[in-house]
């Protein structure tokens, strides 16, 4: 995805936060015929997506920078929250 390019995914886990109507389709688990669906829209050209955004969103949402302030904020949350219970 970094690179720009769709994915097609399970609505498993985590996944179902990371993979969206921009990035990607989600297919339900074991299901053979969702997924070929998916890959012969992707194929034929009957949905597409646009690289660039797709690389954007990686990057805005997941890049190392990206998850890094996030911790950080995190942390702070906490250390925060740790100093209004003691």
């Amino acid at each position: 995805m970094a690179c720009g390019t769709p994915v097609i995914a399970t609505k498993v886990g985590g996944v179902v936060y990371i993979v969206n109507n921009l990035n990607g389709l989600l297919v339900e688990p074991d299901n053979i015929l969702s997924l070929s669906k998916a890959m012969k829209m992707i194929l034929s050209g009957e949905i597409s997506f646009d690289s660039k955004d797709i690389s954007k969103y990686i990057s805005d949402n997941f890049s190392m920078e990206a998850v890094g302030e996030l911790l950080h904020q995190e942390h702070l949350r906490a250390f925060r929250y740790s100093n209004t219970t003691c």
